[in-house]
């Protein structure tokens, strides 16, 4: 079996390609750690998101609640917050 020695411009153009693949390979890599992280920080976003979406719902349930206990106790008509006053519908 002969060998045979490589010119320079073919082991610069070997070189070039194999420094290139390396470069592609650590930005997978890179890209792959950052995909990651985004999917654990949406799948935290989506938990908390559904926590928020929970309290609003016990939130309103409440606020029908109170509604209904001012209806019935005060009648039809509009609160003041702002004087602490009730007036009458009717």
């Amino acid at each position: 079996m002969a060998t045979k020695k490589l010119n320079a411009e073919d082991v610069t153009a070997i070189e070039s390609l194999k420094t290139e693949f390396q470069e592609v390979y650590n930005i997978i890599g890179l890209l792959s750690i950052d995909k990651k992280s985004l999917e654990i920080q949406l799948e935290h976003i989506a938990t908390e998101l559904e926590s928020k979406f929970e309290s609003f719902k016990n939130l309103r349930i409440k606020e029908e609640e109170l509604i209904s206990k001012l209806k019935d106790q005060y009648g039809d008509g509009s609160i003041n917050l702002a004087e602490g006053t009730f007036t009458s519908a009717e």
